[in-house]
């Protein structure tokens, strides 16, 4: 087992992929997370030594706890989560109706939920850790 483990939250692409394969040559240990790329998830867990891949939709209270507390039985504690999941609703310029309030949540309160629902349930599982560290992109 590694000494540090790190959750990238849509770590299946862009720069959660990029950040998760960097974190790997660091010597963490990390978790994969995506909603919907299960195969492309799976696929980096087998070529990231001590990589594990988990898949939630965060916009679930439940499916985010269920997703750090699957992290933390994988891997035995989680020391840094990096928020970077987040989801692009693509809305033609003709028309700007469609960029309701509910689109709007869905795109700007998911990204910024999930530090707030994670951390305090990975808290007391950290044993060798002194701190815990959380960042978002």
């Amino acid at each position: 087992m590694s000494e540090r483990v790190a959750l990238i939250t849509g770590s299946t692409s862009g720069i959660g992929a990029a950040t998760a394969r960097r974190l790997a040559r660091d010597g963490y240990a990390v978790a994969l997370h995506s909603r919907r790329s299960a195969d492309v998830g799976k696929k980096m867990a087998a070529e990231l030594k001590g990589a594990s891949y988990h898949q939630a939709d965060l916009g679930d209270e439940a499916a985010t706890r269920g997703l750090v507390a699957a992290v933390v039985q994988h891997h035995g504690r989680l020391d840094v989560l990096v928020n970077n999941a987040g989801e692009s609703i693509r809305i033609p310029h003709a028309d700007l109706k469609a960029a309701t309030p509910a689109v709007w949540r869905r795109m700007l309160i998911m990204p910024a939920n999930p530090s707030a629902s994670r951390m305090p349930t990975s808290r007391p599982r950290r044993p060798r850790c002194g701190g815990a560290c959380s960042t978002s992109t």
